[in-house]
């Protein structure tokens, strides 16, 4: 009988022993998800703080091969965002002591430190659309969770007043816009049926009387709508969803150009402004003059022309493009006369070559600056 107590008892206390060690690993903390910077949590960036929790327990030291804010090696997590605007700002709350915030562009095999903040920071000169990354650390290494969240301001141009300058061309050159943040300008007569909508603001200065505005990349529905006008007081000339062509546009004057979504979105987009040939590119479709006793000008422009070929005669640059215009001869010593000739174009290279004949078959008579 002592025996067999004995042998039970020793049963029993090696059992205890094996729940023990088995237990063991249920006191141990995982990595973060995001302990590396391959693995980084993506956020998204809006008008207000909207808060995603972050952990530093049991985080490791991600080694960086130029580190920058004179820090040494320290426990990190890694977060990630597609900037919406220039100037986003990251703010880390109720964190552990010391906390830090380091900001990069490029990729985690390439990293380039472009700011570093404590609790806040506010980036400047980011690319609308280029994802940047984010590193959160303590100095020294403290453990302890945080909040973590990226606003965006409203935009450089979310008034009329602070519109920016686009410059149109013969090609589409895009200007990255964003809505994130936007608010809604309110106009006296708003005009294209639309009720309040937030929006942003560009200008710029015809060069054609029928440009094209064209919005591309951009978020559900939207709207693009063009005012002449100044801001205090602008008068609505046409409507478009991503593409708007003018008409009757006055070379060398200044318009607005409103763009929003209906109904509200935010997000970013690409903007455009292109010039067709003009009417008159070719000499078949040659704008008709009038002489007279005094000058009555007509508006004109070189933008997005071509060069018309086989024109005889050395006149200025042959490989200039060139605009023509017909008359019919009223006395046998008409003068031309070119003025109001924009910033643009170099004066004294700009020529103006008179011809006789037919299309094809010309005749050069002259050729002088802007006086023939």
């Amino acid at each position: 009988m002592k025996r067999c107590f004995h042998y039970k008892t020793y049963l029993l206390g090696f059992s205890l022993l094996f729940l023990f060690n088995f237990s063991l690993p249920l006191f141990s903390f995982a990595q973060p998800a995001n302990n590396l910077c391959a693995n980084a949590v993506l956020l998204t960036s809006g008008p207000t703080c909207v808060n995603t929790a972050g952990t530093l327990v049991a985080a490791t030291y991600t080694a960086i091969p130029t580190i920058g804010c004179g820090v040494a090696t320290r426990n990190d997590v890694w977060y990630k965002f597609v900037a919406q605007t220039p100037n986003p700002t990251i703010t880390l709350s109720s964190t552990p002591a010391n906390p830090q915030i380091q900001l990069f562009s490029g990729t985690c095999a390439a990293l380039t430190s472009l700011a570093c903040g404590t609790t806040s920071l506010t980036a400047s000169g980011l690319t609308v659309g280029t994802t940047y990354l984010i590193r959160v650390y303590t100095s020294p290494n403290a453990a302890g969770t945080f909040n973590i969240c990226i606003t965006d301001p409203a935009p450089a141009n979310d008034l009329c007043a602070n519109a920016i300058a686009l410059t149109s061309g013969p090609t589409c050159v895009n200007t990255a816009g964003t809505l994130v943040s936007a608010t809604y300008t309110a106009i006296p007569s708003i005009g294209c049926g639309v009720a309040s909508r937030n929006d942003v603001w560009y200008t710029f200065v015809a060069q054609s009387p029928n440009p094209t505005i064209t919005l591309s990349s951009a978020p559900a529905n939207p709207r693009v709508q063009l005012f002449s006008g100044s801001c205090g007081a602008l008068t609505s000339l046409a409507c478009g969803n991503t593409s708007l062509t003018a008409s009757g546009l006055i070379i060398n004057t200044t318009y607005y150009v409103r763009v929003y979504t209906d109904p509200n979105a935010t997000g970013t987009f690409n903007i455009c402004i292109t010039d067709p040939a003009p009417a008159n590119d070719a000499c078949a479709s040659a704008i008709t003059l009038t002489s007279g006793i005094s000058c009555v000008n007509t508006a004109g422009s070189l933008y997005a022309s071509n060069l018309t070929a086989g024109v005889p005669g050395a006149c200025g640059n042959a490989s200039s493009a060139d605009v023509w215009y017909k008359f019919t001869a009223q006395t046998a010593y008409p003068t031309i006369t070119l003025s109001n000739i924009g910033a643009s174009f170099n004066t004294a290279g700009t020529r103006i070559q008179l011809l006789s004949g037919a299309c094809g078959a010309w005749a050069s008579l002259a050729c002088v600056s802007t006086t023939a």
